[in-house]
Parts: C-alpha cells; sequence; structure tokens
C-alpha cells in the first residue's frame, strides 16, 4: 500500500487535468513508493491539522486546498524562520506525505458542486458554465427548487444544511426563490455570475462575496447567499475520507482514514 496507490485512486475520481491552470493540484511532498497506513482529510494544512497529524502518527494527509498556490507568497528558502517552511520540514521530518486535489474536485461527479447541490435539495441539474470539452465536467450548476421560497428562508435553509452561522445575502427578502445557480468555495469569478444571469437564476449561492460586486450584482436583478468559502467546501472532507476507505475496503487494504477535527474556520461570529 503505496502513495501511488492514493494518487491512482484520486485521479480516478477526479483528474488532475480537470484543474484550472492556474491551480496546483497532485502530490505536493512524499515518495510516491512510500507505504502508508494512515490518512488524514482536511481542507487546508493548517498549523493545527500538521500538530493533529503529528500527534494521530498519520503518514499521509488529503487536503482540497493546496499548500503551494499562487495565494501564498513563494519562499526562496525551507527553514522554520517563516510558516510554510516550518510544514515542509515538519512533513518530511516526520514522513508524512501530502496530496491536494482541489479545482478538479471542485467539479468532480459527487464533488463539491455535486455535494452543494445535494445538501440544499436541489433538483433538475445542469451546467452553470458547460465545459467545451465533453470530457470535462462544468463549472459551478444550476437546480430547481421543489417548493419555491421566500429568499430570507433559503438562506436561513443554507445556513441549516451547511452548520454555518455565517450565511449572509443579498436583495429583498420576500423574493421568491426558484432557480438556483451555485459554485462552492469562491465563485465570484465574472464569469460565473454573468453566467447565471444567462442561466435565468433567481439567487446564486458561493463564497468570499466582496462588497462592490455583490451591490453591483444585486442592482444587476441577481440576488447572492454567501455561504462562506469554509462551509461550502468542508462538506467534501467526509466524502474523500469515505471514497478512500470504499477504495480501500474493495482491494482488500487495511487503511485507517480519518477526518481532522480541527475546526478551519477562519472568521468567528459573535
Amino acid at each position: 500500500m503505496t502513495i501511488q496507490w492514493i494518487i491512482d485512486k484520486m485521479e480516478a475520481w477526479a483528474p488532475s487535468k480537470w484543474a484550472l491552470e492556474s491551480d496546483n493540484v497532485g502530490l505536493m511532498i512524499g515518495d510516491r513508493s512510500s507505504p502508508i497506513s494512515r490518512v488524514l482529510v482536511a481542507l487546508d494544512l493548517t498549523e493545527d491539522v500538521l500538530k493533529e497529524a503529528v500527534q494521530g502518527r498519520f503518514d499521509f494527509v488529503i487536503t482540497h486546498h493546496p499548500m503551494f498556490s499562487r495565494h501564498i507568497p513563494p519562499i526562496n528558502r525551507i527553514t522554520t524562520d517563516n510558516v510554510l517552511g516550518k510544514k515542509i520540514i515538519t512533513l518530511i521530518s516526520n514522513g508524512i506525505g501530502l496530496f491536494c486535489a482541489h479545482t478538479n474536485l471542485d467539479m468532480a461527479p459527487g464533488g463539491v458542486n455535486d455535494l452543494l447541490f445535494d445538501c440544499i435539495g436541489l433538483t433538475e441539474k445542469e451546467p452553470l458554465i458547460a465545459a467545451e470539452n465533453p470530457e470535462y465536467p462544468s463549472m459551478g450548476l444550476v437546480g430547481m427548487l421543489n417548493e419555491p421560497m421566500p429568499l430570507s428562508s433559503l438562506a436561513e435553509h443554507v445556513s441549516k444544511v451547511l452548520s454555518s452561522k455565517q450565511i449572509r445575502y443579498t436583495g429583498m427578502s420576500d423574493q421568491i426563490v426558484h432557480r438556483v445557480g451555485l459554485c462552492g468555495g469562491n465563485g465570484t469569478n465574472q464569469k460565473l455570475i454573468d453566467a447565471a444571469f444567462t442561466k435565468k437564476c433567481d439567487v446564486y449561492i458561493t463564497g468570499d462575496c466582496h462588497y462592490h460586486m455583490a451591490l453591483q450584482t444585486m442592482e444587476a436583478g441577481l440576488s447572492l447567499i454567501d455561504g462562506s468559502h469554509y462551509a461550502t467546501e468542508i462538506i467534501i472532507i467526509n466524502a474523500v475520507a469515505n471514497y478512500i476507505r470504499n477504495m480501500a475496503e474493495k482491494d482488500d487494504i487495511n487503511l485507517i482514514v480519518q477526518c481532522s477535527q480541527v475546526d478551519g474556520q477562519v472568521f468567528k461570529s459573535t
């Protein structure tokens, strides 16, 4: 049982070729031939998650967000003088490998967007932005509510199913919502917003909505529900863990797979 087995199984579910060009996915740290027996799954490799991995004697970590990305300043030396260098040294010195599946897993069947779609209870699934290549999945989804409801009620529903008190929304509270667009994480790219208009969505659900974008979108006639980046994506962690467990059982492999118990929500509510 090696790291390569994990890579093969994750590639079968969410091929790295599906990731956006600017994304960094796959094996981040580790030797593909190294044996593994204990896997920890988390949204991010925070310092607390890394501590959990070391104390729990895990030899492999799967995260959704990459440790090396355009959002993280590059480093030109690996020392304990900075957070990233310290994480790299800690992983290697403890024999812990690291793998990431990000935008490829957002779009994959059963991935972030599918899970968010199902959590909200939508039907009549269709792409928000269909891929030009039919072998690739769509970016974002559109669906219908079984029973139309006021925007404020939908926001409360999203808060409940995502177990988050940080849900916020724009638009008229009594607006009746029928058609919903969504993209987990940060779906504020203008192409996604434009697609929600084109698809005639009443509301668009995503995370990381900023003021001016929200204002302009609301005034143009599209309501928003900001479910937060964390809450709209943390739902993938159990799915990844269950998938790896099922694959291990199918291949008759004895593998321990656990979800991180760390609360990784960066923002706190008062």
